[in-house]
């Protein structure tokens, strides 16, 4: 059998429509087949066959009869695009037949990109005090027009951020088109520099639902020393001997990092662990004064060497000077360290290396709850462990007073589905399980959910989690 697609606009079939199949069946055999009937059917869920029953009557041999509009299909309005379902189709007459109808439907599919940042300031940077637009492009790279699309930008920072306007309606987009959600925001003017601002995007088209978490370094999270030690960030030194800070050398300001004065066949390693909120980069000015390679080998003796997670990125020997190196991060855990390594040999030059200006990826910062009896400095949603999980993850978070606090859990459409905590609560640090039900003990399905938080009266914070089963 052959068929042919109609339905009220384009006869492809697709998305959210009512589909009518014209159906040919051709008797190949050498006898008619007497009183013959059809019947489709399917176990995928994406589509409901509405009309799967037809009398055909009879065939002669070699003959074809084609019926029109002989079955009725409703497609769901959330199916794959390019998802192919196989009908059965069983024919019954003097004997039974079995085929099949193979159909793939068209439907949106979207992609997001990186979100665009239109600042007061012009520098493409979120600065405290300054009000900027900020736009999430979406691409349809599907193979049906999608339908409207609306879009919201949940604030997870509320401490950080203001929203001015945080939904977005855009017309429906055809194959390959883009389009931009945009949304206003005033960066707080006692917002940190270096701190993280967390905002959720979430875009509902029909019954497609998207989202992506975006996370915003306010200012730029930088070390340039200029606290004159290291106190600034978690810093741990390895080797043979500390780094040291100094003002003889700087790529700017008045300090830099010293590589720690060593001998021979030792090292001297400066090391920071940072928890990486999303893939970016990281990058620094380095200078080196110390042995070169070799002439005629190429091989290093002394050398400034840069790892990430022990695997090493670069490394840079003799007179080397001021100058700005960049590597890639994906989102992590990741330890960043730069060791400085001497031979058993010769001495060249200064017989050290200098790093400044270190510019880090966005990053979470530290709240340790190793000892609970310690009361925290912060109120923060720390986040949830594991994730993606199955059947259940801890959530975590820390109050710096005695507060009421509540905590909800939210699926993709902003459906509230289970209330975790509503109560006054001690300062401190805690940890809730969520075993993957609603309020009414049913397990939820697999998707993507999300957490909030409000606590101290001011307080507000919004996380994403995945539930994978």
């Amino acid at each position: 059998n052959s068929y042919e697609v109609h339905d009220d606009n384009n006869n492809i079939p697709e998305y959210n429509e009512i589909i009518t199949l014209d159906v040919t069946f051709e008797n190949v055999g050498i006898e008619a087949a007497l009183n013959v009937n059809a019947t489709l059917s399917t176990d995928d869920t994406y589509v409901n066959i509405t009309s799967d029953y037809i009398e055909i009557g009879d065939i002669a041999a070699g003959a074809t009869v084609t019926i029109q509009d002989a079955f009725e299909i409703e497609v769901a309005d959330n199916i794959p695009d390019q998802y192919m379902i196989i009908f059965d189709v069983e024919i019954v007459g003097s004997d039974t037949w079995n085929s099949n109808i193979n159909i793939t439907f068209n439907a949106p599919a979207f992609e997001i990109g990186d979100m665009i940042i239109n600042d007061s300031g012009g520098n493409g940077l979120l600065d405290p005090g300054e009000t900027a637009t900020l736009s999430v492009p979406l691409t349809n790279i599907g193979h049906a027009t999608s339908q409207d699309i609306a879009a919201l930008l949940v604030n997870g920072s509320p401490d950080i951020i203001t929203m001015i306007n945080d939904s977005f309606n855009l017309t429906g987009l055809a194959p390959e088109e883009e389009g931009y959600a945009e949304f206003n925001i005033e960066v707080n003017s006692s917002a940190e520099p270096g701190s993280i601002a967390i905002l959720d995007f979430i875009a509902t088209s029909g019954g497609y639902n998207l989202s992506n978490t975006f996370y915003l370094t306010i200012g730029l999270a930088v070390e340039d020393f200029e606290t004159g030690d290291f106190s600034n960030y978690s810093w741990v030194f390895g080797g043979n001997a500390d780094w040291q800070i100094t003002d003889l050398e700087v790529y700017e300001g008045v300090y830099s990092a010293k590589s720690g004065t060593i001998n021979h066949n030792q090292i001297t390693s400066m090391i920071i662990t940072l928890d990486v909120l999303c893939d970016s980069e990281i990058s620094f000015y380095r200078k080196t004064s110390c042995e070169d390679v070799g002439s005629v080998s190429g091989n290093y003796y002394d050398y400034l060497v840069f790892f990430i997670d022990g695997e090493e990125m670069d490394k840079w020997a003799g007179e080397t000077p001021w100058g700005q190196v960049i590597f890639e991060v994906s989102a992590g855990d990741h330890t960043f360290e730069w060791m400085y390594h001497k031979d058993v040999g010769e001495v060249g030059g200064q017989d050290c290396v200098w790093v400044d200006y270190i510019l880090f990826p966005p990053f979470e910062p530290e709240v340790s709850t190793d000892d609970m009896s310690v009361i925290p400095s912060i109120i923060k949603l720390c986040g949830n462990y594991p994730n993606p999980f199955n059947p259940e993850t801890n959530i975590s978070f820390s109050l710096k007073a005695d507060s009421k606090v509540v905590l909800e859990i939210f699926n993709i459409k902003g459906q509230k589905i289970r209330t975790l905590v509503n109560n006054n609560m001690n300062a401190g640090f805690y940890n809730v399980v969520w075993n993957g039900k609603d309020n009414n003990n049913r397990n939820v399905a697999s998707g993507i959910y999300f957490y909030k938080m409000k606590a101290g009266g001011r307080y507000t914070s919004t996380r994403k989690m995945i539930l994978m089963k």
